[in-house]
């Protein structure tokens, strides 16, 4: 053989971790393919057991109708498959798990142990494998259905676990797995528990039920049921939430195409253009929608986590999926709010921080008694060059469209986001608080009691040091509630939701930069909105604040702030 040969064939459990790389990321991927295969298997009764975040164990229990002995040892090898027997059969797919690779790549990168029984044999089956190596195989009593324990996960390949988010972050992913599940089939019964807690046992039951089993008896008067047939095209059914519960992120927002959970970017857009201006656009619709669709016209094949696909003649579903809602919420009794309109909103002289400064002049003793701020004479820095603020700034400033301020500057007119302005302003505030340690909360007088749903009670119960040194206060009353006890003085709220939500949402996000994030979060929320008017005096001290820092011509999250329209610029247009 020639030394210039340099190709060869992988070992298959080489192969084997490579597609583990594809379809096993994390444990939350581990969980899924379990439980889709779980489903499948017809069971009525699933649980799952997860300890130290998964990566010491993931346990999937089900009664369904198990393997043989042949099967078991079947399911073991790559592309081993009850579902497909030929090419057509990729594009009939009715089933959750189908590929075949998943319990394969499973089984390559972990300490794994099936225990399975059909309701025919006398006996179950129990199998050891290692790194794809199977250790035994032996006959063993047991009930019907299947136990899958998978031990130890990527002990064989550490780098992976390297790539590994924090803990709290990696539970909440295998709780959003056991969610999509969970809400896919709530004629099945689900349960959950990490490290000993069980954080879900849900009966089954209905829909609406299942939705608030899992986020909490308040969605059961906020939910509108949505039923109906598109065109011969497709049906849908489900529910869509109010416009009181829509939430600056996605996180609660389910499509099921076929019963699969999916990701579309098209249909969820479609879905948020029908609430209309019922919801600001920085705010997102809670839905959980099943969409049935001839299975020949779904492609599940575009993504190794089947989370991804494509639908024949998308745009016309969606166009009778939008009429559809929009009908349901033209019939719903609620306000409807433009967010774009002219309408003048008065200024809430109660904000807790509201511009409270006269003049320039006042805010200069303040801005000098900042250490965080700049210390240059009340100068400011514009595209690179030092503007004398007083001498430079004509003092009759106007606001356009009660959401930007107009003023002149030597080289010509300063448009300014009056918003983003003070949400800059704010931002460096409240970081500056926490790095201080410098928060005070302000106890209530009658602290309010609420709901919450399962993960939301978890990651703020894991989190409780964090959150108190943000200056929110909690009580933890057990299957779910919380007390509020105190709060930032400076947190303007009009709900026990704006406490908490950014707090969640934030530590959920990112763990590790909880403060900057969150300093952004109440910043926005908090600062000046669009279309809300301005005195004069307000103005002045919004632009002389904004100045008194450096880099103050983005936002921390590098949305501009203001913009300078050049005197040659306006005379070209004349």
């Amino acid at each position: 053989m020639s030394n210039d040969n340099v190709i060869h064939l992988l070992p298959d459990s080489v192969c084997n971790q490579i597609a583990a790389g594809e379809v096993i990321q994390r444990p939350s991927s581990v969980v899924k393919e379990l439980l889709e295969n779980s489903v499948d298997a017809k069971s009525t009764e699933i649980k799952v057991v997860i300890e130290d975040y998964g990566k010491t164990l993931i346990q999937v229990i089900d009664n369904g109708i198990g393997m043989s002995e042949v099967d078991a040892r079947m399911s073991l090898e790559k592309h081993a498959t009850s579902k497909i027997r030929n090419s057509d059969d990729l594009f009939k797919i009715s089933t959750m798990g189908f590929r075949g690779e998943a319990i394969a790549s499973i089984v390559s990168v972990s300490q794994s142990e099936i225990i399975t029984k059909t309701a025919n044999s006398k006996l179950g089956t129990k199998i050891v494998v290692e790194n794809s190596d199977v250790k035994s195989q032996e006959p063993m009593v047991c009930a019907q259905g299947t136990i899958f324990n998978v031990r130890n996960l990527f002990f064989n390949t550490p780098v992976r676990r390297i790539f590994l988010k924090t803990p709290q972050n990696e539970l909440m992913h295998i709780i959003n797995e056991f969610k999509y599940i969970a809400l896919s089939r709530p004629d099945i019964s689900f349960s959950l528990k990490h490290n000993k807690q069980e954080l879900y046992h849900l009966s089954s039951s209905t829909l609406l039920e299942r939705i608030a089993n899992i986020f909490g008896d308040v969605y059961k008067k906020k939910l509108i049921q949505c039923t109906n047939e598109i065109n011969s095209l497709a049906t849908i059914n489900g529910f869509i939430g109010d416009p009181s519960c829509a939430r600056k992120t996605k996180n609660e927002q389910f499509i099921f195409i076929n019963g699969r959970f999916v990701r579309h970017q098209y249909l969820q857009h479609v879905i948020k253009s029908a609430y209309g201006n019922t919801i600001s656009n920085d705010k997102h619709p809670f839905f959980v929608l099943f969409i049935n669709i001839n299975p020949s016209n779904v492609d599940v094949n575009i993504h190794p986590s089947k989370t991804e696909v494509k639908i024949k003649n998308e745009e016309l579903i969606g166009t009778y999926i939008g009429n559809i809602l929009k009908r349901l919420l033209a019939t719903y009794e609620m306000p409807q709010i433009d967010f774009d309109c002219n309408n003048k909103i008065i200024l809430d002289q109660n904000r807790g921080d509201n511009l409270k400064y006269s003049s320039i002049e006042k805010q200069e003793t303040n801005i000098s008694s900042d250490s965080s701020c700049k210390k240059n004479n009340n100068k400011i820095a514009v595209e690179s060059k030092i503007i004398n603020y007083e001498e430079h700034i004509n003092p009759r400033i106007i606001q356009l469209k009660a959401s930007y301020i107009l003023t002149t500057v030597k080289s010509g007119i300063m448009i300014i986001d009056q918003h983003r302005a003070h949400t800059k302003i704010l931002y460096d505030k409240y970081l500056k608080m926490y790095n201080q340690k410098n928060i005070n909360a302000q106890n209530l007088l009658f602290p309010e009691t609420i709901d919450v749903c399962v993960d939301d009670y978890n990651t703020l119960e894991e989190n409780q040091d964090k959150i108190k040194k943000l200056g929110l206060l909690l009580e933890f009353k057990g299957k779910n509630k919380i007390s509020i006890i105190g709060y930032p003085s400076w947190f303007n709220v009009k709900s026990s939701n704006d406490i908490l939500e950014p707090f969640i949402e934030q530590i959920k996000t990112d763990g590790d930069h909880v403060y900057e994030r969150l300093s952004l979060s109440l910043a926005q929320r908090n600062s000046i909105r669009y279309n809300e008017l301005l005195t004069t005096n307000e103005m002045e001290t919004l632009i002389g604040q904004l100045f008194s820092y450096e880099m103050a011509q983005y936002t921390p999250n590098g949305e501009k702030i203001w913009h300078i329209i050049h005197h040659d610029e306006i005379e070209k247009m004349f």
